[in-house]
This record gives C-alpha cells, structure tokens and sequence, in this order.
C-alpha cells in the first residue's frame, strides 16, 4: 500500500477534521464530476454512520494486549433500495481505513454483488471522487491451481524430479485420467509455465469438470507451503500477498467464515487490523450456522482410518517420530472400535429403521441431549478422535521440518505431505463432529442440533451431524469483539424478524 497523506495518530475516539473533511471533499467530487448525480440525505445519513461507527475503533497499542471490545465500533444499518449504500460504505469506509491504517473488507453473499463491487462500483468511486482506494477480489485456496500438482501430475516444467518414482503421485488421482484429461492439463500446464494463464480456476478459457479441477488445486493440508519448490509462482500466495497491499479487499461471506473458522488473518486480513462492511448481511446468520456445522459419514471415516497405519508408518521412516507414530496408531485403532460400536448400535436403532419403507431415515437427537445407553461411547469417540487429531498435527509439523532438514528426501517428503493432507483433513473432520456431539450447552444457552442420518444406497451408511443452531457465539468470539470496526448493512435485516 502506498504511503498515505490521511493517516493520523494517535486516534481519538471521534471523527478528525481531516477525515470529515476528505468524506465531505471527495463526495462533493462526485457531484461536479456526474452531473446527472444527485446527493441523497439518506446515503448522507448513512456515510456518517459508517464514518462514526470505524471511529470508535480501539487503537492497539504496540507492546499491550488487544483492548476489549464490547461492541463500539459496530453498526448495523438497514437502507433500502436505491439509497446507495456500496457508495456510502465505500467512500466512508475506504477513508476510515486510510486514515486508521487499516484494511477495509467487503464481504457480500452473492457472486453478482462481488463482481459489481470489483468492476463497477470501486472503479467508479476511484475516478468520480479523486479518492486514491486500491482493491482486489479475495477468492478461497480453491479457485487457484497448485502448480506442484499440476506439474507432476504432467512431469512438465517441474522445479525438481520424484526421485524413486516413475510415475505421478498415484494419490492425486482417484482413477485412471483419460487422454482428454491429460491434454487439458498438460496445455494449462504449458499456458501457466509461459504466463499466459494466472492460474485462477475462473479465467481458463473453457469449462474445467470439478474432478479434474480436485486434481490441481490444494488445500492448507497438502499445501507444501514455504517448502514448495514452487511458491514463488503460486496463484493463491501471490493473491494472498496482494491482499497485504490494498486498501480495500472484496470478498464473499462463506470466504469470510472459514477465515474465522482458522482464527482468523489466514486467508483476508487480520480482523484486528480490518474494518468490515457486510454487505447483504440477511445472509449471514444462516451462512454462519453451516460453516460451524459438521458432519462426517461413518463408512468414510472407517475407511480412513484402515488406510492411515501405512501411511504413519512412511512418515516414522521420513522423521524418526516413532512415538507420535505409535500414539497416532493407537488413537486410530481406539477411534475404528468405537465406530464399530456404533455401527453396531446404529443398526438396531428403531428410529434408522427401513421396515416403514422409507429412504434414508434421521434420527434425531430431542434438544441435543446425548441418550444415557450412549453417553460413555460419545465420549470415548470423541476422545479417541481428539487425542487422534493431536498426533495427527504432530506427525504433520515432523513432516515439515523434515522438509526443511533433508534435502535429498524432499521430493519424496513432498509425496507423502500430498497424501498426509487428506488424512489430516478427514482427522480434523472427525474431531469436529466428535467434540459437538460431546458438547452439552449450559441451560441458558441455546442447544446445539444433533442427528444421525442413515443412507441406503449400494453400501449401508450413516452421517453423524452435529450444528449450532446460531452462530453468534462463534462470531462474537471469532469477529465482533476482535474487528476493528463492522458495518453490516442490507436492504431486507427486519424481514421476518429473524437476523
């Protein structure tokens, strides 16, 4: 970001001259720049709103704690249709950001709203009004291509060889590719390594089939990260780097939440640092209660942990870890008796049964108490997935350092980290639904939901649930108390009287 003529410190716990004057300066500009504009109290109204709400943010203080906060900086703002309200949060709120030295995060629900804060609306406050603003599109690991999979899926431009191997990592593909598969990737592969493709999912110029796009993109638990011969050319660290440089990064509620859901200031800004406006903020609760949901299917998990003792067994050989190796069998083995047992117990479960001719039927846990016959297995399961989990992260950060520390191995480190990402993703699955389902709310607070589902198909399965039914302990733990400053705003908040 460049330097900034508005920054002021420290701050007060008011609007500065300075900043009433560039929001008053820089609307006036729009005015003299579209004739056929025309200022409207209500937009007004609502700029000072946003202005007013960011300057009572609390400054942190080099070397102190973060200060509490309790809600000051936050203002909900309902404003209906045609009131300008990107304008207004864009204008006010891009200022605040300059002058406060932080970034300004606009998370919207819809992919059209994104894409008309992106190409209409922050172009044409940049122009009309003289505000210097910079911005760009925050899009999840998801979207981006890995060029080390990609590369080795096609041994084309790869930095390095598989040494011992001849062939790909058979773990990147769930079955045999066909030649049209491969030709697509080996031209993507050709079009990236001359920098013709930039690698986001949305700009390739032909429709990419979900699984084959799985083959090529990553997730923060295969990703080799600082170790990956090839980082300084990945799609998504180059866009996350970006993101550290702009005034005013765009993004979509579900990219927020997981965000959150990682502590925060993984993927977007810092929420210490940020200032957010939420748009299409209606959307949020409902987003909220999903993300903090977890689910996992029993015949999955079971599978998982028959295929994970091999794959302990080659990182103890890679890292010398043979203790966490032996505590992460052991939990494995702990947490596959406990899942028999229920499946055991799932199968003569009156509310599962298929007698009534009924598909997949629930059963449904009455106000997400725990039934007494299996309160000793929930908390079994959930202790063997949690000490599972934990040795799990342990072999993981082994791997990393092995990484780091041998050099000769690293090709087959970063074979076996590839595959090791799945495995720590389906752990981390597991102990999620484990630790709701071994969670009992204290009675003044609201329950948490609880099911099983069974799921008749060509093999017999059962889905354990488990969700909050809000999420607003998660973002008021997560967000609220840790932004700088939020402004959510959405034409329809009152509807229904359900936000």
């Amino acid at each position: 970001m460049p330097p900034n003529p508005f920054q002021t410190a420290p701050y007060p716990d008011m609007l500065t001259d300075l900043e009433k004057n560039a929001i008053r300066d820089h609307y006036r500009a729009i005015s003299e720049n579209l004739p056929q504009f025309r200022p409207r109290a209500a937009q007004r109204e609502m700029i000072a709103a946003v202005a007013n709400a960011f300057s009572r943010s609390k400054p942190r203080i080099e070397g102190e704690e973060p200060p509490k906060r309790e809600g000051e900086s936050i203002a909900v703002i309902e404003g209906p249709t045609g009131v300008g309200k990107s304008l207004s949060y864009l204008l006010a709120g891009g200022i605040m950001a300059q002058t406060r030295d932080k970034r300004l995060i606009v998370s919207s629900a819809t992919v059209a709203l994104q894409e008309q804060l992106v190409n209409r609306d922050l172009p044409f406050l940049v122009e009309k009004s003289g505000l210097e603003l910079t911005f760009a599109l925050a899009k999840g690991r998801g979207r981006y291509l890995c060029p080390y999979k990609l590369y080795q899926l096609t041994q084309t431009h790869a930095q390095g060889s598989l040494a011992g191997f001849d062939s790909p990592p058979s773990v990147l593909w769930d079955s045999k590719p066909s030649a049209s598969d491969l030709d697509t990737l080996r031209r993507m592969a050709d079009e990236f390594a001359a920098r013709r493709f930039n690698g986001d999912r949305d700009t390739w110029p032909e429709s990419i089939p979900d699984p084959l796009w799985q083959q090529v993109t990553n997730d923060r638990h295969g990703c080799l990260k600082n170790a990956c011969p090839n980082r300084a050319e990945c799609p998504f660290y180059l866009a996350r780097d970006t993101l550290d440089t702009v005034d005013v990064v765009v993004a979509n509620h579900d990219l927020l939440l997981a965000d959150i859901g990682m502590g925060g200031g993984v993927i977007l800004p810092a929420p210490e640092n940020s200032f957010y406006c939420i748009d299409e903020a209606h959307h949020l609760p409902k987003k909220a209660v999903s993300r903090f949901a977890a689910e996992h299917s029993l015949n999955q998990a079971m599978w998982t942990l028959e295929k994970l003792p091999p794959v302990i067994n080659r990182i103890v050989g890679l890292t010398d870890k043979t203790e966490a190796g032996n505590l992460a069998d052991e939990a494995a083995a702990s947490l596959l008796e406990s899942l028999s047992e229920w499946q055991f117990h799932l199968g003569s479960e009156p509310a599962l049964d298929l007698s009534d001719g009924g598909n997949d039927p629930v059963w449904l846990w009455e106000d997400g108490k725990t039934p007494e016959d299996l309160a000793l297995l929930t908390a079994n399961t959930a202790a063997s997935a949690r000490a599972l989990l934990k040795q799990i992260y342990r072999l993981n950060d082994a791997l990393s350092a092995a990484r780091r520390e041998k050099d000769s191995d690293g090709p087959l480190i970063d074979r076996v980290t590839t595959e090791f990402g799945i495995f720590v993703a389906r752990a981390e699955q597991i102990s999620a639904v484990w630790d709701l389902f071994d969670t009992a709310p204290p009675e003044d607070e609201a329950p948490l939901a609880k099911w099983i589902e069974r799921r008749v198909g060509d093999k017999n399965d059962y889905v354990f649930n488990a969700s909050p039914i809000s999420g607003a302990a998660q973002l008021a733990g997560g967000l609220w108390r840790r932004a700088a400053g939020a402004v959510l705003t959405s034409a329809t908040l009152r509807a229904l009287g359900n936000f």
